[in-house]
Order: C-alpha cells, then structure tokens, then sequence
C-alpha cells in the first residue's frame, strides 16, 4: 500500500528493518530481495531492482510476479534484453504455468503479455494508437498490472 500512495522510502525502510523477520525467509533471502525490488521498482531505481529481483522463489505467485517485475523495469530501461525476456516469459507461461497456476491466473498474465506486447509494439507519440490500447485496457479490468499498464498506455500518446 506504500508503493501506491507514493511513500517509497518508507517502504524501502519497512523492508529493511524488518527483513531478518521473514517467516519461510530462504538462505539466499529471496523474499526480503523480491519486495525490496518492488520498492526499488516503485521509486524509478530500476537498475537497482533489476540487481534485487531473485532468479527464483519458492511461491509460484512470487515468482510469476518477478518475472512480471522484471519485464517491466526491463521495459522502462529500454533495454536490448527486453524482446528475449518477453519471449522468455511468453514460453514459461505457454509451457510450465499450465501446470502450476490456475486458469484464470493464466489468463491474468497472458492478457498482460498481450498488452505488453502492444505498448512495445506502439510508436512513442502516438496519440490516436495510445487512445486505442488505453481503451482495450480499460475494456479488461481483469489484467495481470493493470494499472501500470494503462499508464504506460497513456504515456504512449506523450513524446518520451
């Protein structure tokens, strides 16, 4: 809830202070890593949280969602490795998530993807095609960040 209403030092200080209290904490600290990532992500670091994301979790939801945390600070660094990391991701839901998520969970992060994939495919200042994506956002309340989608969607129709 910190992260939503903007107070990121205070979430990252939250995170600090408590991450020896961890219930089911690993040996490599993967949960203290992955929610001092979301706050690094949620104060623009995306360096940082990039450096912070684990490579694994235990939790399957922890996991899709650092996946999901990585593709986004990968999508607001521009960076080379974006394209691979979608695809990567694209393959890990068609071939592994079936298995271990629920179906709706799966839809969840496929429309995500979906979204995704168009944003990317979007030319920057493009007014009309940010009003067409932020409208099928709007259209599916049912999507996998959402809100950080549509704002991605509205930020399209602005120069970068």
């Amino acid at each position: 809830m910190a992260l939503r209403v903007n107070q990121f030092d205070w979430a990252l200080d939250f995170v600090e202070k408590h991450k020896h209290e961890i219930i089911g904490e690993t040996e490599d600290k993967e949960y203290y890593r992955f929610n001092k990532a979301y706050c690094l992500f949620g104060a623009g670091e995306f360096s940082e949280c990039l450096d912070n994301i684990p490579a694994t979790i235990p939790m399957v939801d922890h996991l899709i969602q650092s996946k999901r945390l990585e593709l986004k600070a990968l999508y607001e660094l521009n960076s080379d490795l974006f394209p691979y990391k979608l695809d990567a991701f694209r393959m890990f839901l068609s071939r592994t998530s079936q298995k271990i998520l629920s179906n709706e969970n799966h839809q969840l992060n496929l429309e995500f993807l979906n979204f995704l994939t168009q944003l990317v495919s979007s030319i920057p200042g493009d007014k009309k095609r940010s009003e067409v994506l932020v409208g099928r956002i709007e259209e599916k309340k049912q999507v996998a960040e959402w809100l950080w989608l549509h704002q991605k969607a509205q930020a399209l129709g602005k120069s970068r």
